[in-house]
């Protein structure tokens, strides 16, 4: 996690694991103090070394309404399947990165996967985590690094 604000979420932590078959699984906790709903959006940015990227960004309340990103959250989070979400702590665990079910092709190569929640209107951030990954066609995912 490389930064979080303490006015809006709190116990930000996340870590990354390698497991018995070698894939390697991310967790994620934090406990948010104010509600979302669409006063909250999310980006999602994947960070070539070309310099290229690629930037998805959602307000909170349509990412419940993104088809893979719920069965995502079904499958690897606590989140509510629907909006708003309310104070609370909330969880990510398992999390395989990039997502299985992701409708992006990913290049085989270095990349950073950025995940930016921010108060929409303001940009401020909410939190910022940023992911290493490793990309091969025989590993799915060589390393992660979690900062």
């Amino acid at each position: 996690i490389r930064s979080s604000n303490p006015k809006y979420i709190t116990n930000c932590t996340a870590t990354a694991a390698r497991t018995s078959d070698h894939s390697l699984i991310t967790n994620m906790t934090g406990t948010t103090l104010v509600t979302y709903n669409n006063n909250v959006s999310i980006a999602i940015i994947l960070q070539m070394k070309s310099g290229r990227n690629f930037k998805l960004t959602y307000k909170i309340c349509e990412v419940v309404q993104v088809k893979w990103l719920t069965d995502f959250m079904k499958k690897y989070t606590n989140l509510p399947h629907t909006c708003p979400f309310k104070p609370a702590t909330y969880n990510f665990y398992n999390m395989h990165l990039p997502p299985k079910n992701m409708p992006i092709p990913i290049p085989e190569r270095d990349f950073e996967v950025v995940l930016q929640v921010f108060v929409t209107d303001t940009k401020e951030i909410i939190v910022d985590i940023v992911t290493i990954l490793h990309l091969e066609k025989k590993k799915k995912i060589e390393k992660i690094v979690v900062e």
